[in-house]
């Protein structure tokens, strides 16, 4: 049992019942020079704990994450326990996360680190740099996320580093599939499907970081938001910035400083379609 991310979980219970202070949202990029950002991306697999705590890797050579909290009465049920409720709360949730993250291992073919590395040659913008060391270091994923009836539901992530700087950008994708379906092995038409799917979304995620490090992403109005992808089984509605929004989707920054990535599925930019989210205001 890792007591950091125990402690992590309880801490951000806590924030979504309002007893501590809010987080800060994410801060801006360093100031590019001469509109051209410098890029590179990064070739290795995380360890699922920088990424997201308590998720797990389910490829062995492409960074595919995948998240559930099914599981006893989850996190915020054990709090009414003290910490053993806790404790035991979140073995049952770790265990459940490894048993799903077993059968979906390999079963997702696309490699995001793949797909972003040709999108990003495409871009005028974009220019690898000559070492890591300079400009953006980019670590492209696909994080799977379970919720209501077994349902996943698939986000295309970048998260950008720049010295002591972190941003994330997620495009949440137009394909959701239950857990049996995908355990079973996808069919020729729905791996096309979720693989036209990705490069859509990681072209959209690269397009949110490019915006972002030219300082052209400016957020707003407060609002409150739900969609399960960001918030799956217990229904929170999240509070948020909106950014930008059309017909169809609505793009927001979420709560969280460099620190409290790994802990937060909602920190950073997300473009999610509106038919698949519930948006207020705050009062």
């Amino acid at each position: 049992m890792n007591y950091k991310n125990v402690l992590g979980s309880l801490y951000i219970s806590m924030l979504l019942s309002g007893c501590v202070a809010k987080l800060p949202y994410p801060e801006a990029p360093p100031t590019v020079r001469n509109g051209m950002i410098t890029y590179s991306i990064r070739p290795d697999i995380q360890h699922e704990e920088a990424i997201l705590s308590r998720s797990k890797t389910i490829h062995s050579s492409a960074p595919i994450y995948y998240y559930q909290n099914f599981g006893g009465g989850g996190v915020a049920v054990g709090l009414m326990f003290g910490p053993m409720g806790v404790l035991g709360n979140m073995a049952m949730i770790d265990a459940n996360t490894r048993n799903d993250a077993e059968a979906l291992a390999g079963k997702i073919a696309p490699n995001p680190i793949h797909m972003t590395q040709a999108l990003a040659l495409l871009s005028p913008n974009l220019t690898p740099a000559g070492t890591t060391a300079e400009g953006f270091q980019l670590s492209p994923y696909l994080m799977i996320v379970k919720g209501e009836n077994d349902m996943l539901h698939f986000t295309t992530s970048i998260e950008a580093t720049a010295g002591h700087w972190i941003g994330r950008y997620s495009s949440h994708i137009d394909f959701k599939r239950s857990l049996k379906q995908v355990t079973a092995g996808l069919d020729s038409s729905e791996a096309e499907l979720l693989k036209a799917s990705m490069e859509d979304g990681f072209k959209q995620a690269l397009a949110l970081f490019e915006r972002d490090a030219a300082g052209e992403l400016v957020a707003t109005q407060e609002i409150t938001l739900y969609t399960e992808s960001l918030s799956p089984r217990f229904n929170n509605a999240l509070l948020v910035k909106r950014v930008q929004e059309d017909e169809a989707n609505i793009t927001v920054l979420g709560l969280g400083a460099a620190e409290t990535f790994p802990d937060l599925l909602s920190s950073g930019y997300h473009r999610l379609r509106k038919s698949e989210s519930r948006i207020g205001v705050v009062n």
